[in-house]
């Protein structure tokens, strides 16, 4: 029988908390999620919106919480592959 431990991390999209960034960020660690994932495409965290510095500080911000970035997640319009 194999003895291997299953390390499961769990994670919230922070669009789904309804909030703006800094607060969906302190929800997901109040209600004890390890993870979030953010939208990379558009909205405050896109690419256009933050400098390095700008990425640096959110990754920080969000490990000041105790959370990981779980993922990038991209909506792809008429396509429902994030539903």
């Amino acid at each position: 029988m194999n003895s291997k431990t299953l390390n499961t991390i769990v994670g919230v999209d922070i669009d789904d908390l309804h909030v703006d960034v800094k607060d969906a960020v302190r929800a997901a660690c109040e209600l004890q999620f390890q993870a979030i994932e953010v939208g990379a495409v558009a909205g405050d965290l896109a690419p256009r919106a933050l400098s390095p510095s700008g990425r640096r500080h959110f990754r920080r911000f969000v490990e000041n919480f105790g959370l990981r970035l779980g993922a990038l997640t991209a909506d792809m319009p008429n396509l429902r592959l994030t539903d």
